[in-house]
Parts: C-alpha cells; structure tokens; sequence
C-alpha cells in the first residue's frame, strides 16, 4: 500500500512537525556551484537525447523491435533528467531539505524511484532481445509482440510507485536518498543503516538483481559479437547491439552503487557518485546513439538542418542505397508540363 495515502504511516515516516516551515529552511545546504552542474548536464542531456528519439521514431528505425525499446528507454530517461537533474538543480540551489516541501518531495521521489525501475527492466529486455536477435531466429520481439514486452517494465514501475519507500531529495547529499533526514556526516553508521526505518528491501533486492543480470548480459554480448559472423548479420544490427551495449553498461554503474550504498559501508563521496551516475545512465543515450550510430548521426544533422543528405555522403549521391534515402524527402526537379492529345491537335 502507498504509504503517501497512509495518514499515520506517512506522518511517522515522513512528519515535520518538529519544526517550523522557517526552521526547516535554516536546515539545508544551498550549493549553487553543484546545482549549475546538475542543470548543465540536464541541458547537455536534453538536447542530445530529444533530436535522437525524434529520428529513432521515424519508420526507418522504428520498423526493428529494438528501436521501439530504444524509443521507449528513451522517453523514460528524458523525464527522469528532468526530475533528478533539473529539478534536482533547483533544490540544490535553494538548498532544500524533504521538509521545506515535503508532497512535492515525495510525488518526484516516487516518480523518479518508479522510472529507475522501469529503465532498469527495459534495459534488460533491450539486452534479451539483441541476445536473441544475434544467436536465435526466434520472433519472440517482431510485430505487435513487443508492445506486449513493453508492459513488464511499465508494471513494474506503477508498482515500485506505490508499493516501494521513494529516493528523496535532500540538499545535504546533493542527491536522492533513502533516508531525506539524514545528515552529512563523514560515513554512514553500518548498524544504523540496518535498523533504518526507511530502508526498503524491495528497492535493494531489485537494484541487486539488475546488477547481476546486467553483468551477466554485458559479458554475454560482448561475446556474442566477438564471435559474429558480419556476413550474416546486417550491419543494422549489429550498430544496434553495440549501442544496446553501451546502454547496458552506463545503467549497470548506478545499480552496482545503489547496492554499495543500501548493503555496505560507505561515505557521502559513494553516495554522490551515485547520483551523478545515475543521471548520467538516463542522460547519456542519446550521446551513446550518436556515437556509434552513423545512420543515426547523420539523419539528426540532416533534419536539423545541419547537413544536406549529399554533404552527409560526401558531396555526391550517385551511391546511395534504399536504406540511405529512406525517410528523405526527395528534391523537386522541375518538369515540363505534359503536352495534351488536345492541344497537339491544335
């Protein structure tokens, strides 16, 4: 049950009534130098990762299952930076504390706690699927099926929502964690960390199980592409498992943090680590996409007007084949008008 529409279980977890509004303003630690960071990189992520989903929906990519779990890992990270960069920067800015507005705390903490889920699922099923697209002629992703996939991550990150305590902002931390009233110190009490109320099992079971299985999926693609015949694999798909590659390995970094802060000893250093690698799993796909995708790379400089489709060709497009001018709108060369049986008459 959501401990948000729990009266007495939210107030003893999450009360302020210990001080007043104006006490809990004194309580935070404004840094303007971390929030210009947090927003920086959200403007950088932002602007790298919209014209990419933009160009990945478009027919010619959208058509392979894996670009629709690109496309859909891609608008959860884009609303993720807005909450865990951008917002995050204002917060920092005013050095906010979870009591100085603790609904709105909450409703984010639980938003940005349930994306996380959600991303973490999806890169999961994106790594099963460039798996199975590589070594196995199975259809386990074609057509309407992979809409049917997209549901797991998105049930499981409803139920992270309402059933699993959020990551809370505090000012202290420069970062979402378990705990909003905690202080900085210089390490975190290991008995304390086993006994905290707002320690929540399912979110570290889940962070655990995605590190694992994350590593294990990395190392199995990472062999399966060594090992593959180009020939008879397209090189569509083959940029694509790279990039699910990438993708795989910047969102294993915060899983593996999650788990060093939620089962061992660390300090406000891990902790913070884990924020920036946090943001940077959601805000890096579409630099990861730009990268190491040609086609990709080509066509945002192309529909943003920053390359014409013979510059993105070298000058020329007398060897283009269908894949390169799918999607491209074909210039309009003047023709005569056609000459009627009529008008011969006359």
């Amino acid at each position: 049950m959501d401990i948000f529409f729990d009266d007495s279980e939210f107030k003893r977890l999450y009360g302020c009534d210990n001080l007043t509004a104006d006490e809990w303003t004194t309580q935070g630690n404004p840094n303007r130098l971390a929030a210009e960071l947090y927003v920086s990189l959200g403007a950088l992520y932002l602007m790298t990762s919209l014209p990419v989903l933009f160009v990945i929906f478009q027919p010619k990519f959208f058509a392979m299952a894996c670009y629709k779990l690109f496309f859909f890992s891609g608008l959860l990270d884009v609303f993720e930076v807005v909450i865990i960069c951008v917002i995050a920067a204002v917060f920092q800015w005013k050095g906010f504390v979870f009591c100085s507005e603790p609904i709105l705390s909450y409703n984010l903490g639980t938003i940005a706690t349930g994306i996380w889920a959600a991303s973490g699922l999806c890169c999961v099923l994106l790594g099963f699927q460039r798996l199975v697209a590589l070594k196995k002629d199975w259809k386990l992703f074609e057509g309407a099926k992979i809409y049917f996939w997209l549901l797991l991550p998105l049930t499981i990150g409803l139920g992270f929502w309402g059933f699993v305590k959020p990551l809370l902002f505090t000012s202290h931390h420069y970062s979402f964690v378990q705990n909003p009233y905690f202080a900085e110190t210089e390490e975190w009490n290991a008995e304390e960390q086993e006994t905290d109320l707002y320690e929540d099992m399912n979110f570290n079971v889940f962070n655990l199980t995605l590190a694992v299985v994350l590593t294990v999926q990395l190392i199995a693609l990472i062999g399966t592409l060594a090992n593959t015949n180009s020939t008879k694999i397209s090189g569509k798909e083959i940029a694509a498992s790279y990039e699910a590659v990438a993708k795989i390995f910047v969102k294993l970094i915060p899983a593996v943090l999650f788990v060093a802060v939620s089962f061992f000893k660390t300090n406000s250093e891990i902790v913070l680590a884990g924020q920036l690698a946090w943001q940077a799993a959601h805000g890096l796909s579409g630099i990861i996409h730009l990268a190491l995708s040609k086609r990709i790379r080509n066509d945002v400089f192309y529909v943003f007007g920053l390359q014409s489709i013979e510059m993105k060709h070298g000058g020329s497009t007398a060897n283009l084949n269908q894949n390169d001018l799918e999607g491209v709108p074909a210039k309009k060369v003047w023709e005569p008008p056609a000459i009627s049986a009529v008008s011969m008459r006359i």
